[in-house]
């Protein structure tokens, strides 16, 4: 009865274990760790730095610690950061950390590390609710979660994946029974990133609801975690954080029903879309990388997670569980106000980031369910075969998604250092408008993009008693037939939809070709009006030296 006892604890739980079971969780957590950096961040030796990066990341990094201490004590002082003081601070902290540690290199591994605690973390949630076969597919199914294709994305590992540590921290005090330490973990999880909040709601279903009082263990667990809800809601109300105060009622009504119905579907289904995409993007690395991975997943399967044998017992509580974890995926998209749920590519997929928990559990759910049916052993093996191909594509998937990081950093790199040959004449008040007919751009990160004007400053240093410093701003793909001009200034609308107004002896107009900037007009066309630009000083070379990104994006001639 005791040996039955421990052994019914150990399937359960990761704290009462022999040896043998610890060695076989090492070993689970070895492969859930390995499948996440062969599938996020094998290559991010290549990676640099992307889009909202250049907001907080990079300033941190080129920052003095007196810089981070005022913007610790502004961001959490006065409830900052749209709301998500944790996010920011976060940010900020570990990216100043990783610029004293040496930059790009130390940050991707603090990313794989951030990110790779939450595999961890969800696993040993998986473990108090069933066997380390469900514990370990699951596992394996949170690491290759791929509808959110933003994992490797610094700002969000060092912001947005602690709102999911909280989340993962809170489920598990919750069903050990410290149940105001999980509400005080769900709260970082609020103030990190919204979107995973409302998933903690599901909380009590992961439990067995054998007695009578778990309505009322529901019903209490709901007003507390929507008190907390409407207390920040409220807070952010006061601080005039304008993504609460611009929404209407109609808005606050219609998208969280809209994008409940629809993120579940997409969530789920990049299970069966990404392989088919792996399968499309298919070149040798890729095919190299997804054979050694399934016979990688075919090897560790069969040892580390034998096949079971149909139980009638457990099929009401992998039921219980599919259920909760769908309710799970269903209420992480309740919050996601800004971003289309039906994004499958670019930086957009953040969408889906809090719905990698509900969406893993169905899984390894759905896998064990298939697993508690009378078949044929064959049949068995093959499944293991069929879930191994699957893994593999997914791996497979990740490193498609791994060589448009890297592209997409070649392309900055080929762009700045190309532009910057152009414009050694910059002065103070200049403007760089950037004709995007000859860019590239990547399919799931954008390279040189909306944050333009952000990157100048950090590649060179310009002298600080200029009192407007020259900016570079990406230009719509018709900003002529958009522009507004007279013979004093050009009005003309950039990456990102804002208007740019710049006087004719300010701007310079580059022209690209091929990914780089090829040339420097000297006069542009617009509704039928010919307006002169001034040509290249020969003579003068601006004041300016290398910032913070220099060495990164500038490539040096031999």
């Amino acid at each position: 009865m005791v040996d039955g006892i421990r052994e019914e604890a150990a399937s359960r739980g990761p704290l009462i274990m022999d040896g043998s079971q610890r060695k076989t969780v090492l070993m689970s957590i070895g492969l859930i760790l390995a499948t996440f950096w062969a599938a996020r961040h094998m290559l991010h030796g290549r990676f640099g730095f992307y889009e909202d990066d250049y907001t907080l990341v990079v300033r941190a990094m080129a920052g003095d610690w007196r810089e981070v201490q005022s913007f610790l004590s502004d961001t959490l002082g006065r409830f900052g950061g749209q709301g998500r003081p944790l996010q920011h601070s976060s940010v900020f902290l570990l990216s100043y950390l990783t610029g004293r540690l040496g930059g790009l290199a130390p940050a991707y591994w603090l990313a794989f590390s951030i990110v790779g605690l939450n595999c961890v973390l969800f696993y040993f949630l998986l473990r108090r609710l069933h066997d380390g076969n469900f514990a370990l597919v699951g596992g394996i199914a949170y690491a290759l979660f791929s509808a959110d294709t933003t994992q490797a994305f610094l700002y969000h590992a060092f912001g947005l994946q602690q709102s999911l540590t909280f989340l993962l921290l809170a489920c598990l005090a919750y069903l050990s029974g410290h149940r105001l330490l999980a509400y005080l973990l769900s709260l970082g999880s609020l103030l990190s990133y919204e979107s995973a909040y409302l998933v903690f709601l599901g909380a009590p279903l992961l439990e067995d609801l054998g007695d009578k009082a778990w309505r009322r263990r529901l019903a209490i667990h709901a007003a507390v975690v929507l008190a907390i809800l409407g207390l920040m809601v409220g807070l952010r109300a006061l601080t005039t954080e304008g993504r609460v105060i611009g929404l209407t009622p109609q808005e606050i009504l219609r998208v969280p029903l809209v994008h409940t119905l629809e993120g579940p579907p997409v969530a789920l289904g990049s299970y069966l879309l990404r392989p088919v995409q792996a399968l499309i993007g298919m070149d040798r690395e890729v095919a190299v990388v997804s054979l050694a991975s399934f016979v990688a997943f075919w090897l560790a399967l069969n040892f580390l997670a034998p096949l079971p044998s149909a139980d009638s017992g457990s099929r009401g509580r992998l039921v219980r569980l599919t259920i909760a974890g769908g309710l799970m995926l269903a209420l992480a998209y309740p919050l996601t106000f800004t971003v289309r749920t039906y994004a499958i590519s670019g930086r957009d997929t953040r969408v889906h980031l809090a719905a990698i928990v509900g969406a893993s559990m169905v899984f390894a759910s759905a896998w064990r369910l298939f697993l508690n049916r009378p078949m044929d052993r064959r049949l068995l093996r093959a499944s293991i075969g069929g879930l191994s191909g699957l893994f593999a594509l997914l791996i497979g998937f990740g490193v498609v998604v791994q060589k448009d990081y890297a592209r997409a950093w070649e392309l900055q790199k080929e762009f700045w250092s190309s532009l910057i040959s152009q414009v050694p004449d910059l002065q103070e008040g200049n403007v760089v408008l950037v004709d995007p007919s000859g860019l590239s751009d990547t399919r799931y990160l954008d390279a040189n993009t909306w944050n333009l004007p952000l990157v100048l400053q950090y590649v060179v240093a310009f002298p600080d008693r200029w009192a407007r410093m020259p900016e570079v701003h990406r230009l719509l793909p018709d900003w002529r037939q958009r522009s507004l001009t007279n013979p004093l200034e050009i009005k003309a609308v950039d990456y990102a939809w804002r208007y740019v107004v710049v006087p004719w002896d300010r701007v310079v107009l580059l022209e690209t070709m091929e990914g780089e900037v090829a040339g420097r007009a000297s006069k542009v066309q617009i509704g039928g009006a010919t307006y002169l630009i001034d040509p290249l000083d020969q003579g003068y070379s601006a004041p300016f030296r290398p910032g913070f990104l220099f060495s990164e994006l500038i490539e040096q001639s031999p």
